[in-house]
Protein backbone atom coordinates (compact mmCIF):
# COMPACT_ATOMS: atom_id res chain seq x y z
CA UNK A 1 0.00 0.00 0.00
CA UNK A 2 1.14 3.53 -0.79
CA UNK A 3 1.80 6.27 1.51
CA UNK A 4 -1.38 8.66 1.33
CA UNK A 5 -0.71 11.87 -1.03
CA UNK A 6 1.37 14.68 0.44
CA UNK A 7 -0.94 17.44 1.36
CA UNK A 8 0.71 19.28 4.08
CA UNK A 9 -1.60 22.40 4.34
CA UNK A 10 -4.72 20.09 5.22
CA UNK A 11 -2.47 18.99 8.71
CA UNK A 12 -1.84 22.32 9.02
CA UNK A 13 -5.62 23.73 9.14
CA UNK A 14 -6.56 20.57 11.66
CA UNK A 15 -3.49 21.77 14.00
CA UNK A 16 -4.84 25.35 13.40
CA UNK A 17 -8.30 23.99 14.06
CA UNK A 18 -8.03 22.13 17.20
CA UNK A 19 -6.37 25.18 18.48
CA UNK A 20 -8.96 28.06 17.68
CA UNK A 21 -11.38 25.51 19.39
CA UNK A 22 -9.11 24.92 22.24
CA UNK A 23 -9.17 29.01 22.33
CA UNK A 24 -12.48 29.08 22.82
CA UNK A 25 -13.31 26.76 24.86
CA UNK A 26 -9.83 27.98 27.11
CA UNK A 27 -9.26 31.11 27.25
CA UNK A 28 -6.14 30.97 29.06
CA UNK A 29 -3.29 33.45 29.81
CA UNK A 30 -1.35 34.55 26.81
CA UNK A 31 1.55 34.49 29.04
CA UNK A 32 2.04 30.92 29.60
CA UNK A 33 0.68 30.05 26.16
CA UNK A 34 3.23 32.70 23.78
CA UNK A 35 6.60 31.42 24.96
CA UNK A 36 5.84 27.58 24.29
CA UNK A 37 3.93 28.66 21.37
CA UNK A 38 7.36 30.54 20.23
CA UNK A 39 9.49 27.71 21.66
CA UNK A 40 7.83 25.59 19.62
CA UNK A 41 8.48 27.79 16.46
CA UNK A 42 11.97 27.99 16.68
CA UNK A 43 13.23 24.38 17.82
CA UNK A 44 11.70 22.94 14.36
CA UNK A 45 14.30 25.81 12.68
CA UNK A 46 17.23 24.11 14.35
CA UNK A 47 17.89 21.24 11.94
CA UNK A 48 18.00 23.08 8.95
CA UNK A 49 20.55 25.51 10.63
CA UNK A 50 22.40 22.63 11.21
CA UNK A 51 21.91 21.63 7.74
CA UNK A 52 20.12 17.85 9.01
CA UNK A 53 17.05 16.92 7.71
CA UNK A 54 13.63 17.48 9.66
CA UNK A 55 12.85 14.54 12.18
CA UNK A 56 9.37 13.38 13.20
CA UNK A 57 9.80 15.09 16.76
CA UNK A 58 10.11 18.84 14.62
CA UNK A 59 6.81 18.08 12.56
CA UNK A 60 5.43 17.51 15.75
CA UNK A 61 6.77 20.73 17.18
CA UNK A 62 5.94 22.44 14.20
CA UNK A 63 2.33 21.09 14.70
CA UNK A 64 2.06 22.22 18.06
CA UNK A 65 2.85 25.61 17.33
CA UNK A 66 0.09 25.92 15.02
CA UNK A 67 -2.19 24.99 17.50
CA UNK A 68 -0.77 27.58 19.49
CA UNK A 69 -1.46 30.23 17.40
CA UNK A 70 -5.01 28.92 16.68
CA UNK A 71 -5.47 29.05 20.61
CA UNK A 72 -3.90 32.56 21.16
CA UNK A 73 -5.75 34.23 17.90
CA UNK A 74 -9.30 32.82 19.27
CA UNK A 75 -8.24 34.50 22.65
CA UNK A 76 -7.28 37.30 21.17
CA UNK A 77 -10.13 38.03 18.60
CA UNK A 78 -12.82 36.45 20.68
CA UNK A 79 -16.17 38.58 20.95
CA UNK A 80 -17.02 39.50 24.03
CA UNK A 81 -19.99 41.42 23.69
CA UNK A 82 -22.62 39.23 24.67
CA UNK A 83 -21.34 38.91 27.49
CA UNK A 84 -20.22 42.16 28.72
CA UNK A 85 -23.60 43.64 27.23
CA UNK A 86 -25.94 41.20 29.20
CA UNK A 87 -24.02 41.80 32.60
CA UNK A 88 -24.35 45.58 32.06
CA UNK A 89 -27.82 45.85 30.86
CA UNK A 90 -29.33 42.80 32.58
CA UNK A 91 -32.19 43.20 30.30
CA UNK A 92 -33.25 46.11 31.39
CA UNK A 93 -36.32 48.57 30.64
CA UNK A 94 -35.90 51.53 28.61
CA UNK A 95 -32.17 50.79 27.57
CA UNK A 96 -30.35 52.40 24.84
CA UNK A 97 -27.47 51.35 22.74
CA UNK A 98 -25.75 53.76 19.77
CA UNK A 99 -24.05 52.04 17.18
CA UNK A 100 -23.37 51.69 13.05
CA UNK A 101 -25.28 49.44 10.55
CA UNK A 102 -23.20 46.57 10.16
CA UNK A 103 -25.12 45.17 7.20
CA UNK A 104 -27.91 45.87 4.77
CA UNK A 105 -31.17 45.87 6.70
CA UNK A 106 -33.94 43.19 5.78
CA UNK A 107 -37.86 43.88 6.24
CA UNK A 108 -38.78 40.47 7.70
CA UNK A 109 -42.27 40.96 7.82
CA UNK A 110 -44.89 43.69 6.90
CA UNK A 111 -48.86 43.43 8.51
CA UNK A 112 -50.89 46.34 8.64
CA UNK A 113 -48.40 49.17 7.75
CA UNK A 114 -46.12 47.60 10.79
CA UNK A 115 -42.93 45.99 9.61
CA UNK A 116 -40.25 44.45 11.25
CA UNK A 117 -36.45 44.81 9.92
CA UNK A 118 -33.09 43.13 11.06
CA UNK A 119 -29.55 44.09 11.05
CA UNK A 120 -26.58 43.37 13.08
CA UNK A 121 -25.25 46.64 14.49
CA UNK A 122 -21.43 47.42 15.46
CA UNK A 123 -22.07 48.96 19.00
CA UNK A 124 -20.49 51.67 20.60
CA UNK A 125 -22.03 52.85 23.59
CA UNK A 126 -24.40 51.13 25.53
CA UNK A 127 -26.87 53.18 28.70
CA UNK A 128 -29.46 51.28 30.90
CA UNK A 129 -29.24 49.09 34.01
CA UNK A 130 -26.75 50.31 36.43
CA UNK A 131 -25.82 52.83 34.49
CA UNK A 132 -27.69 56.14 33.98
CA UNK A 133 -25.46 57.89 31.54
CA UNK A 134 -24.20 56.59 28.34
CA UNK A 135 -20.96 54.29 28.87
CA UNK A 136 -18.45 52.37 25.73
CA UNK A 137 -18.32 49.05 24.85
CA UNK A 138 -17.53 47.05 21.85
CA UNK A 139 -19.02 43.99 19.69
CA UNK A 140 -21.87 43.20 17.30
CA UNK A 141 -25.75 42.79 18.65
CA UNK A 142 -28.88 41.87 16.49
CA UNK A 143 -31.26 44.57 15.80
CA UNK A 144 -34.81 43.89 15.43
CA UNK A 145 -35.92 47.21 14.49
CA UNK A 146 -40.16 48.12 14.08
CA UNK A 147 -41.33 50.50 11.75
CA UNK A 148 -44.30 52.54 10.05
CA UNK A 149 -44.58 53.44 6.59
CA UNK A 150 -43.52 56.96 7.37
CA UNK A 151 -40.44 55.93 9.45
CA UNK A 152 -36.97 56.12 8.05
CA UNK A 153 -35.32 52.71 7.80
CA UNK A 154 -31.52 52.93 8.75
CA UNK A 155 -28.98 52.08 5.99
CA UNK A 156 -25.61 50.59 5.87
CA UNK A 157 -22.55 52.62 7.40
CA UNK A 158 -24.65 55.03 8.96
CA UNK A 159 -25.01 55.93 12.71
CA UNK A 160 -28.07 55.55 15.37
CA UNK A 161 -28.91 55.81 18.76
CA UNK A 162 -32.00 53.09 19.67
CA UNK A 163 -34.11 53.14 22.82
CA UNK A 164 -35.60 49.81 23.64
CA UNK A 165 -34.45 46.79 25.44
CA UNK A 166 -31.93 43.56 25.23
CA UNK A 167 -33.41 39.84 25.01
CA UNK A 168 -31.33 36.88 24.83
CA UNK A 169 -32.60 34.15 22.54
CA UNK A 170 -32.71 30.16 23.99
CA UNK A 171 -31.64 26.65 21.77
CA UNK A 172 -35.26 25.51 21.92
CA UNK A 173 -34.48 21.82 19.89
CA UNK A 174 -31.29 19.11 20.09
CA UNK A 175 -28.37 18.60 21.96
CA UNK A 176 -28.47 22.48 23.23
CA UNK A 177 -32.00 22.88 24.02
CA UNK A 178 -32.51 25.55 26.93
CA UNK A 179 -29.15 27.22 26.46
CA UNK A 180 -28.49 30.71 25.43
CA UNK A 181 -28.18 31.91 22.09
CA UNK A 182 -27.98 35.28 20.17
CA UNK A 183 -29.29 38.58 21.67
CA UNK A 184 -31.36 40.86 19.97
CA UNK A 185 -32.02 44.62 20.69
CA UNK A 186 -35.62 45.44 19.68
CA UNK A 187 -36.57 49.35 19.38
CA UNK A 188 -38.94 51.25 17.18
CA UNK A 189 -37.69 53.65 14.44
CA UNK A 190 -40.27 56.17 15.84
CA UNK A 191 -37.71 56.91 18.25
CA UNK A 192 -34.51 56.17 16.95
CA UNK A 193 -32.14 59.16 16.37
CA UNK A 194 -30.28 59.50 13.29
CA UNK A 195 -26.64 60.82 13.88
CA UNK A 196 -24.22 60.61 10.98
CA UNK A 197 -23.76 58.91 7.70
CA UNK A 198 -20.57 57.19 5.69
CA UNK A 199 -19.50 55.19 8.67
CA UNK A 200 -18.91 51.99 7.09
CA UNK A 201 -16.83 50.54 4.15
CA UNK A 202 -17.14 52.38 0.42
CA UNK A 203 -16.48 49.30 -0.87
CA UNK A 204 -19.01 47.04 0.87
CA UNK A 205 -21.44 49.73 0.13
CA UNK A 206 -20.83 49.70 -3.35
CA UNK A 207 -21.57 46.09 -3.02
CA UNK A 208 -24.69 46.77 -1.48
CA UNK A 209 -25.59 49.03 -4.37
CA UNK A 210 -25.18 45.87 -6.40
CA UNK A 211 -27.37 43.75 -4.28
CA UNK A 212 -30.33 46.23 -4.67
CA UNK A 213 -29.82 46.59 -8.37
CA UNK A 214 -29.65 42.85 -9.15
CA UNK A 215 -32.72 42.48 -7.14
CA UNK A 216 -34.89 45.19 -8.98
CA UNK A 217 -33.54 43.05 -12.19
CA UNK A 218 -34.75 40.04 -10.55
CA UNK A 219 -38.13 41.07 -9.71
CA UNK A 220 -38.81 42.39 -13.59
CA UNK A 221 -42.07 41.25 -14.37
CA UNK A 222 -43.16 39.44 -10.98
CA UNK A 223 -44.75 42.60 -9.37
CA UNK A 224 -48.12 40.23 -9.30
CA UNK A 225 -46.19 37.28 -7.65
CA UNK A 226 -44.19 38.54 -4.34
CA UNK A 227 -43.98 35.72 -2.46
CA UNK A 228 -42.63 33.70 -5.60
CA UNK A 229 -39.95 37.35 -6.19
CA UNK A 230 -38.89 36.36 -2.57
CA UNK A 231 -37.83 33.18 -3.26
CA UNK A 232 -36.15 33.74 -6.14
CA UNK A 233 -34.32 36.60 -4.28
CA UNK A 234 -33.64 34.44 -1.19
CA UNK A 235 -31.48 31.99 -3.94
CA UNK A 236 -29.93 34.25 -5.68
CA UNK A 237 -28.71 37.23 -3.27
CA UNK A 238 -29.06 35.65 0.38
CA UNK A 239 -32.21 37.39 1.48
CA UNK A 240 -33.37 34.19 3.39
CA UNK A 241 -34.79 35.99 5.94
CA UNK A 242 -37.80 37.05 3.82
CA UNK A 243 -39.24 33.92 3.33
CA UNK A 244 -42.82 33.10 4.33
CA UNK A 245 -42.43 31.75 7.99
CA UNK A 246 -44.75 28.67 6.23
CA UNK A 247 -42.42 27.89 3.45
CA UNK A 248 -39.16 28.01 5.17
CA UNK A 249 -40.90 25.24 7.73
CA UNK A 250 -41.49 23.27 5.01
CA UNK A 251 -37.98 23.79 3.60
CA UNK A 252 -37.03 22.93 6.75
CA UNK A 253 -38.80 19.87 7.54
CA UNK A 254 -37.93 18.42 4.45
CA UNK A 255 -34.08 19.09 4.80
CA UNK A 256 -33.75 21.44 1.38
CA UNK A 257 -32.84 24.48 3.46
CA UNK A 258 -29.97 24.59 2.56
CA UNK A 259 -30.63 25.41 -1.06
CA UNK A 260 -31.05 29.09 0.58
CA UNK A 261 -27.66 29.35 1.63
CA UNK A 262 -25.44 31.04 -0.84
CA UNK A 263 -23.25 28.44 -1.30
CA UNK A 264 -20.71 26.26 -3.04
CA UNK A 265 -23.41 25.77 -6.06
CA UNK A 266 -23.78 28.96 -6.66
CA UNK A 267 -20.07 29.99 -6.68
CA UNK A 268 -19.90 27.13 -9.07
CA UNK A 269 -22.24 28.41 -11.63
CA UNK A 270 -21.22 31.81 -11.16
CA UNK A 271 -17.84 30.70 -11.68
CA UNK A 272 -18.69 28.63 -14.45
CA UNK A 273 -20.63 32.14 -16.61
CA UNK A 274 -17.17 33.70 -16.23
CA UNK A 275 -15.14 31.16 -17.19
CA UNK A 276 -17.17 30.78 -20.37
CA UNK A 277 -17.32 34.33 -21.05
CA UNK A 278 -13.20 34.18 -19.99
CA UNK A 279 -12.48 30.95 -22.16
CA UNK A 280 -14.78 32.65 -25.21
CA UNK A 281 -12.78 35.72 -25.17
CA UNK A 282 -9.36 33.30 -25.05
CA UNK A 283 -8.05 34.70 -21.91
CA UNK A 284 -5.57 31.66 -20.77
CA UNK A 285 -6.50 29.73 -18.15
CA UNK A 286 -3.77 30.43 -15.80
CA UNK A 287 -4.60 34.28 -15.91
CA UNK A 288 -8.71 33.25 -14.59
CA UNK A 289 -8.33 33.54 -11.46
CA UNK A 290 -7.37 37.10 -11.92
CA UNK A 291 -10.80 38.37 -13.12
CA UNK A 292 -12.55 35.69 -11.53
CA UNK A 293 -11.13 36.12 -7.94
CA UNK A 294 -12.72 39.82 -7.89
CA UNK A 295 -16.15 39.09 -9.12
CA UNK A 296 -16.28 36.43 -6.60
CA UNK A 297 -15.29 38.57 -4.01
CA UNK A 298 -17.99 41.28 -5.43
CA UNK A 299 -21.05 38.35 -5.85
CA UNK A 300 -20.07 36.94 -1.89
CA UNK A 301 -19.84 40.46 -0.72
CA UNK A 302 -23.16 41.77 -1.95
CA UNK A 303 -25.17 38.27 -0.93
CA UNK A 304 -23.72 39.17 2.64
CA UNK A 305 -20.61 37.45 3.62
CA UNK A 306 -22.27 34.25 4.95
CA UNK A 307 -19.92 31.77 5.90
CA UNK A 308 -20.50 29.03 3.41
CA UNK A 309 -20.69 31.63 1.07
CA UNK A 310 -16.78 32.85 1.67
CA UNK A 311 -16.10 29.40 2.42
CA UNK A 312 -16.97 28.74 -1.33
CA UNK A 313 -15.47 32.23 -2.16
CA UNK A 314 -11.95 31.48 -1.13
CA UNK A 315 -12.09 28.05 -1.97
CA UNK A 316 -13.10 29.15 -5.65
CA UNK A 317 -10.17 31.53 -5.77
CA UNK A 318 -7.55 29.71 -4.16
CA UNK A 319 -8.47 26.68 -6.47
CA UNK A 320 -8.02 29.11 -9.45
CA UNK A 321 -4.83 30.48 -8.44
CA UNK A 322 -3.25 26.80 -8.41
CA UNK A 323 -2.93 26.95 -12.54
CA UNK A 324 -0.98 30.67 -11.54
CA UNK A 325 1.75 30.07 -9.78
CA UNK A 326 2.40 26.12 -11.89
CA UNK A 327 0.41 23.74 -9.46
CA UNK A 328 -2.58 21.49 -9.94
CA UNK A 329 -5.84 22.30 -7.95
CA UNK A 330 -6.33 20.13 -4.89
CA UNK A 331 -10.09 20.21 -3.48
CA UNK A 332 -8.35 19.01 -0.07
CA UNK A 333 -6.46 21.93 -0.17
CA UNK A 334 -8.31 24.93 -1.31
CA UNK A 335 -10.74 23.92 2.05
CA UNK A 336 -7.85 23.56 4.31
CA UNK A 337 -6.62 26.61 3.23
CA UNK A 338 -10.50 28.58 3.34
CA UNK A 339 -11.16 27.41 7.42
CA UNK A 340 -7.16 28.63 7.72
CA UNK A 341 -8.20 32.16 6.42
CA UNK A 342 -12.14 32.27 7.99
CA UNK A 343 -10.85 30.99 11.37
CA UNK A 344 -7.85 33.30 11.24
CA UNK A 345 -10.06 36.15 11.10
CA UNK A 346 -13.04 35.49 12.70
CA UNK A 347 -12.24 32.36 15.04
CA UNK A 348 -16.18 32.57 16.24
CA UNK A 349 -17.23 30.93 13.19
CA UNK A 350 -16.20 27.89 14.34
CA UNK A 351 -19.05 27.69 16.43
CA UNK A 352 -21.53 29.18 13.53
CA UNK A 353 -24.08 26.11 12.60
CA UNK A 354 -23.88 27.45 8.96
CA UNK A 355 -19.66 27.08 9.08
CA UNK A 356 -19.91 23.99 10.58
CA UNK A 357 -22.47 22.54 8.34
CA UNK A 358 -20.77 24.15 5.25
CA UNK A 359 -17.83 22.31 6.20
CA UNK A 360 -19.09 19.16 6.77
CA UNK A 361 -21.15 18.79 3.71
CA UNK A 362 -18.70 19.55 1.83
CA UNK A 363 -16.17 16.94 3.12
CA UNK A 364 -18.99 14.50 2.85
CA UNK A 365 -19.20 15.42 -0.64
CA UNK A 366 -15.82 14.75 -1.44
CA UNK A 367 -14.98 11.87 0.95
CA UNK A 368 -18.34 9.73 -0.14
CA UNK A 369 -19.33 10.92 -3.57
CA UNK A 370 -17.02 8.66 -4.95
CA UNK A 371 -17.49 5.57 -3.05
CA UNK A 372 -21.44 5.65 -4.07
CA UNK A 373 -20.73 6.61 -7.98
CA UNK A 374 -18.09 3.85 -8.76
CA UNK A 375 -21.15 1.23 -7.88
CA UNK A 376 -23.86 3.26 -9.98
CA UNK A 377 -21.74 3.80 -12.95
CA UNK A 378 -20.78 0.19 -12.85
CA UNK A 379 -24.36 -0.70 -12.80
CA UNK A 380 -25.21 -0.11 -16.65
CA UNK A 381 -22.19 0.75 -18.26
CA UNK A 382 -21.28 -0.52 -21.96
CA UNK A 383 -19.97 -4.03 -22.01
CA UNK A 384 -16.31 -3.74 -23.31
CA UNK A 385 -16.60 -7.53 -24.54
CA UNK A 386 -19.27 -6.30 -26.84
CA UNK A 387 -18.49 -6.52 -30.28
CA UNK A 388 -21.76 -4.20 -31.75
CA UNK A 389 -21.86 -0.49 -30.11
CA UNK A 390 -25.34 0.23 -28.69
CA UNK A 391 -28.24 1.37 -29.49
CA UNK A 392 -28.95 5.67 -29.06
CA UNK A 393 -31.87 4.84 -27.20
CA UNK A 394 -29.77 2.77 -25.11
CA UNK A 395 -26.92 5.49 -25.21
CA UNK A 396 -29.45 8.09 -24.25
CA UNK A 397 -30.72 6.11 -21.30
CA UNK A 398 -27.13 5.40 -20.14
CA UNK A 399 -26.67 9.05 -19.85
CA UNK A 400 -29.89 9.83 -18.36
CA UNK A 401 -28.76 6.50 -15.67
CA UNK A 402 -25.34 8.74 -14.74
CA UNK A 403 -26.76 11.96 -14.49
CA UNK A 404 -29.17 10.32 -11.84
CA UNK A 405 -26.79 8.20 -10.31
CA UNK A 406 -24.30 11.63 -10.23
CA UNK A 407 -27.26 13.29 -8.18
CA UNK A 408 -28.10 10.72 -6.41
CA UNK A 409 -24.26 10.02 -4.99
CA UNK A 410 -24.32 13.54 -4.20
CA UNK A 411 -27.40 13.95 -2.40
CA UNK A 412 -26.57 10.43 -0.56
CA UNK A 413 -23.23 11.74 0.51
CA UNK A 414 -24.32 15.10 2.13
CA UNK A 415 -27.17 13.34 3.43
CA UNK A 416 -24.65 11.29 5.32
CA UNK A 417 -22.56 13.66 6.27
CA UNK A 418 -24.83 16.53 7.76
CA UNK A 419 -27.92 14.35 9.39
CA UNK A 420 -26.13 13.89 12.62
CA UNK A 421 -25.39 17.25 12.71
CA UNK A 422 -29.47 17.91 12.11
CA UNK A 423 -29.93 15.71 14.83
CA UNK A 424 -27.53 17.86 17.10
CA UNK A 425 -28.65 21.21 16.84
CA UNK A 426 -32.24 20.85 15.70
CA UNK A 427 -33.84 17.76 17.31
CA UNK A 428 -35.05 16.00 14.16
CA UNK A 429 -34.10 13.43 11.66
CA UNK A 430 -35.83 13.32 7.55
CA UNK A 431 -36.58 9.81 6.38
CA UNK A 432 -38.06 12.42 3.49
CA UNK A 433 -35.02 14.48 2.96
CA UNK A 434 -33.13 11.82 0.60
CA UNK A 435 -35.88 11.99 -1.80
CA UNK A 436 -36.69 15.71 -1.44
CA UNK A 437 -33.15 16.50 -1.96
CA UNK A 438 -33.05 14.42 -5.20
CA UNK A 439 -36.00 16.99 -6.69
CA UNK A 440 -35.38 20.33 -5.14
CA UNK A 441 -32.04 20.63 -5.54
CA UNK A 442 -31.73 19.97 -8.95
CA UNK A 443 -34.78 22.44 -9.57
CA UNK A 444 -33.03 24.96 -6.90
CA UNK A 445 -29.94 24.29 -9.92
CA UNK A 446 -32.06 25.44 -12.56
CA UNK A 447 -33.26 28.44 -10.90
CA UNK A 448 -29.76 29.72 -10.11
CA UNK A 449 -28.40 29.08 -13.65
CA UNK A 450 -31.66 31.02 -15.17
CA UNK A 451 -31.15 33.65 -12.47
CA UNK A 452 -27.66 34.18 -13.77
CA UNK A 453 -28.68 34.20 -17.19
CA UNK A 454 -31.61 37.01 -16.38
CA UNK A 455 -29.01 39.25 -14.29
CA UNK A 456 -26.55 38.79 -17.23
CA UNK A 457 -28.96 39.48 -20.04
CA UNK A 458 -31.48 41.54 -18.23
CA UNK A 459 -28.24 44.49 -17.47
CA UNK A 460 -28.59 44.80 -20.97
CA UNK A 461 -31.86 44.44 -22.04
CA UNK A 462 -34.50 44.52 -19.15
CA UNK A 463 -37.67 42.78 -21.98
CA UNK A 464 -34.85 39.37 -21.27
CA UNK A 465 -35.14 39.41 -17.30
CA UNK A 466 -38.90 39.03 -17.45
CA UNK A 467 -38.82 36.45 -19.91
CA UNK A 468 -36.28 34.70 -18.16
CA UNK A 469 -37.71 35.67 -14.64
CA UNK A 470 -41.34 34.36 -15.50
CA UNK A 471 -39.38 30.84 -16.88
CA UNK A 472 -37.57 30.94 -13.29
CA UNK A 473 -41.43 31.05 -11.83
CA UNK A 474 -42.71 28.23 -13.12
CA UNK A 475 -39.64 26.48 -11.73
CA UNK A 476 -39.84 28.29 -8.31
CA UNK A 477 -43.66 27.13 -8.38
CA UNK A 478 -42.66 23.82 -8.69
CA UNK A 479 -40.04 23.45 -6.06
CA UNK A 480 -42.18 24.99 -3.11
CA UNK A 481 -44.86 22.58 -4.35
CA UNK A 482 -42.52 19.99 -3.73
CA UNK A 483 -41.74 21.20 -0.49
CA UNK A 484 -45.18 21.43 0.67
CA UNK A 485 -45.82 18.22 -0.61
CA UNK A 486 -43.18 16.18 0.89
CA UNK A 487 -43.45 18.23 4.56
CA UNK A 488 -47.11 17.03 4.92
CA UNK A 489 -45.67 13.46 4.91
CA UNK A 490 -46.80 11.31 7.72
CA UNK A 491 -43.59 10.96 10.06
CA UNK A 492 -41.60 12.86 7.28
CA UNK A 493 -39.95 14.76 9.89
CA UNK A 494 -39.35 12.92 13.29
CA UNK A 495 -38.65 14.61 16.51
CA UNK A 496 -35.57 13.01 17.99
CA UNK A 497 -34.45 12.95 22.06
CA UNK A 498 -31.29 15.18 22.56
CA UNK A 499 -28.28 13.02 21.73
CA UNK A 500 -24.99 13.71 23.21
CA UNK A 501 -21.78 15.63 21.46
CA UNK A 502 -19.69 12.64 22.05
CA UNK A 503 -21.69 9.95 20.00
CA UNK A 504 -21.96 12.31 17.23
CA UNK A 505 -18.43 12.51 17.31
CA UNK A 506 -17.85 8.82 17.53
CA UNK A 507 -20.40 8.79 14.47
CA UNK A 508 -17.97 10.67 12.41
CA UNK A 509 -14.75 9.10 14.05
CA UNK A 510 -16.22 5.60 12.67
CA UNK A 511 -17.62 7.28 9.27
CA UNK A 512 -13.90 8.14 8.63
CA UNK A 513 -12.79 4.81 9.29
CA UNK A 514 -14.86 3.53 7.29
CA UNK A 515 -13.71 5.75 4.64
CA UNK A 516 -10.19 5.17 4.82
CA UNK A 517 -10.59 1.02 4.99
CA UNK A 518 -12.29 1.89 1.57
CA UNK A 519 -9.61 3.84 -0.01
CA UNK A 520 -6.75 1.12 1.35
CA UNK A 521 -9.01 -1.72 -0.03
CA UNK A 522 -9.03 0.33 -3.48
CA UNK A 523 -6.21 0.81 -3.22
CA UNK A 524 -4.72 -3.06 -2.62
CA UNK A 525 -6.77 -4.00 -5.81
CA UNK A 526 -5.51 -1.48 -7.98
CA UNK A 527 -2.15 -2.62 -7.08
CA UNK A 528 -3.14 -6.25 -7.86
CA UNK A 529 -4.47 -5.76 -10.97
CA UNK A 530 -1.20 -3.64 -12.21
CA UNK A 531 0.94 -6.89 -10.88
CA UNK A 532 -1.62 -8.95 -12.84
CA UNK A 533 -0.92 -7.17 -15.80
CA UNK A 534 2.63 -7.09 -15.90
Amino acid sequence: MGILPRRPLVGLAIAFVSGTSLGLAYPVSLLALLPATTACLIMPSIPALLNKPPSKLSTFLLLAAIVGLGWANAILTTDTTNRSISSILQLPTGAGITGIVADEPLCVSTHNGKSTWKFPLKVERIRGGRYRDSTEASGTVRMRLFAMEKDRIPAYGERWSFPGYLAQTTFKQGHFAGKPGALYFSGSAHKALFLATGQGSPLIAICFHGRTWAGRILAEGLTDRPVQSCILNSILLGYYSQIPRELYQAFARTGTLHVFAISGSHVVIMGGAIIFILATCGIPRTHWVLILGPLLIFYTAMTGLEPSAMRACIMGIVYWIAPLIGRKPDIFTTLAASAILILGVAPNDLTNVGFILSYVAVLGLVLFCPVFMTPLHRCFRHDPLKLESDPRWVEGLRSLWIMFSDLLSVSLAAWLATTPLSILYFGNFSPIGLPSNLLIVPLSSLVIITGVVSLTLGSCWLWLADLFNHANLALIVLMTEAARWFSALPHGCITVPPVSLWGILVFYAMLLITRFMIWVYAKEKMEVQIGSEE
